[in-house]
Parts: structure tokens; C-alpha cells; sequence
């Protein structure tokens, strides 16, 4: 089925918001033309309905929206389904036309935003326990013990470093 020409500008619109002016590379041309249509679309609440239910979730105001929060807050949520599910869930989210479908996805999708914040920072503490511990060379064969049990793997050493 071939999309009409307002179509594809709706779709175009809705998923063109991107990051552009909080550091982030910036987005010259059609791109900032798309970023800044987009991000109106979602400020105006004209955008799909589960967009709007993802930034509730995220307890965003549409009327405030800036690219800071895309960047920063709204597109990790929808990273984090691909990451800690499946990216399915955030594809499902924006495609439902079920208020109640929609809120329960945008829920699930900020949970596992939650729990990969978590992963994120265990896998962290986990790292730096074993970077400040590779100091040491009396230590290395454990580490690597450690490393080759836990992420199934094994490692070595070479001037220092960890090397997976």
C-alpha cells in the first residue's frame, strides 16, 4: 500500500525530532528543518498518541519539551526496550491506537529504563572494581578467573591493561 504524500510528511515529522542544540553534533539542513517540525509536533501534542503516553511515563510536560529531553530522557526509554527486552515494545508503543495498550507499554518501557540504569551501574561499579584491582599483578589471575566465569570469556594483561 503506497503512503500518500501527507502521509509521509506526518511520519516524517513525527519521528524527525532529534538532538541539535545541547552539545550534540549539530544538525545542519533538512535535518534541523525535520528536528525542529518534530519537536513541534510533540510540544502541540500532533504527534502519535504514544509518544504521548512515553513522555507521561517519563513525567514530561509536551508543552516544555526540548531537544535536551529527546536526547537525554525519552530517547534512552526507548533504547533501553531494545536493550533490556525488545525493541519490538517501543515499535508497538507507537503504533497502538489503544490508550490503555499504549499506557501500559510506555510503563514497561520506563521500567526497563529503570532496570538498565541499574544493569548500567552495577556493570560499572563491577568494571571499576576490577580496573583498580588490575593494578595490582598479584591480582591478574584472579581477575581474569573472575572475568572468564562472568562474562564467559577469557582475558589477558599487557602494559597495565585489561584486554577482553
Amino acid at each position: 500500500m503506497a503512503l500518500s504524500n501527507e502521509e509521509k510528511s506526518g511520519i516524517v515529522k513525527d519521528y524527525g525530532t532529534s538532538e541539535s542544540d545541547t552539545g550534540s553534533p549539530e544538525v545542519t539542513g533538512e535535518n534541523r528543518v525535520l528536528a525542529h517540525f518534530g519537536l513541534e509536533r510533540l510540544r502541540t501534542s500532533q504527534c502519535r498518541t504514544g509518544f504521548l503516553s512515553l513522555l507521561e511515563a517519563a513525567k514530561k510536560r509536551p508543552e516544555t519539551l526540548s531537544f535536551k529531553d529527546i536526547g537525554f530522557s525519552i530517547g534512552p526509554r526507548i533504547n533501553a526496550a531494545g536493550r533490556m527486552e525488545s525493541g519490538l515494545r517501543a515499535v508497538e508503543l507507537l503504533r497502538s491506537k489503544d490508550k490503555e495498550e499504549q499506557d501500559q507499554l510506555a510503563n514497561a518501557i520506563n521500567d526497563f529504563n529503570t532496570d538498565r540504569r541499574s544493569a548500567q551501574a552495577e556493570i560499572f561499579e563491577e568494571a571499576k572494581a576490577l580496573i583498580d584491582a588490575a593494578a595490582f599483578p598479584q591480582f591478574h589471575g584472579l581477575i581474569r578467573t573472575a572475568l572468564a566465569q562472568r562474562r564467559g570469556r577469557y582475558c589477558r594483561f599487557k602494559n597495565g591493561r585489561t584486554l577482553l
